[in-house]
């Protein structure tokens, strides 16, 4: 019976690790993701005019539930703000409502980070 168990939990921590890593600190496991994922962010994320092209540097889920996801790209020239925009949005994904930070800055690096909160009545 106990190498059943022994060997399913091998098979779960190869198959979170084929995918990403788990970090373990005080008996709390959470799943990070590396991703190569790109998408044209959109501009009501971003408060450009247009969708910015970003690549998913960093995804984090946490046994509460809780998610963030950090997005990093460059804003092509002609789309550059003159000062550094800040926006602050809600995204629908998934039945999920995410609060969104992003920061665009004049010399044209734009990141976005998305947070999901499981129970939002604890912080």
């Amino acid at each position: 019976m106990n190498r059943f168990f022994l060997t399913r939990r091998a098979l779960l921590t190869a198959a979170c690790c084929s995918f990403g890593y788990l970090a373990t600190a005080q008996s709390t496991t959470v799943l990070a993701q590396k991703s190569t994922q790109a998408v044209c962010v959109p501009a009501e994320l971003t408060g450009l005019s247009a969708c910015v092209d970003m690549q998913q540097t960093q995804y984090l889920k946490a046994p509460s539930g809780n998610e963030t996801a950090v997005w990093k790209g460059t804003v092509p020239t002609g789309q550059r703000p003159a000062k550094t925009v800040i926006k602050d949005a809600t995204w629908q994904e998934r039945s999920l409502s995410f609060t969104t930070h992003a920061v665009i800055t004049a010399d044209g690096k734009a990141s976005l980070t998305l947070q999901y909160k499981a129970n939002p009545k604890f912080k």
